[in-house]
């Protein structure tokens, strides 16, 4: 191939992926990776890791989760939130333990 060819290939890639990266967020969750396009086009938020996100971190990222919410894919969120209540839940219960049968 010419250095010309290599060229236009170079335009080609680098043109799509600036393209997708301006559409679509790239989430890394628990299940592996998920592309969630986005409502307006933007370079926020290209590659977001939410495997250890909080009700808290969602609340901070309100673009990222309406997003995630227009995309139907909520169980991304449910999953941080359900997580995080059954890891406090297991906290207060080892805190607290079970009444002594013996007394």
């Amino acid at each position: 191939m010419s250095r010309l060819a290599f060229f236009v290939l170079g335009l080609v890639v680098g043109g799509g992926l600036v393209y997708g990266a301006e559409r679509y967020h790239v989430l890394r969750t628990n299940q592996g990776f998920e592309t969630v396009p986005k409502l307006s086009a933007s370079f926020s938020d290209v590659y977001v890791d939410v495997r250890e996100f909080t009700a808290s971190d969602w609340a901070e990222r309100q673009g990222l989760a309406a997003d995630v919410l227009r995309a139907h894919k909520e169980y991304l969120i449910k999953d941080a939130v359900v997580d995080q209540v059954r890891e406090k839940v297991k906290g207060l219960l080892q805190e607290f333990g079970p009444a002594d049968a013996g007394s």
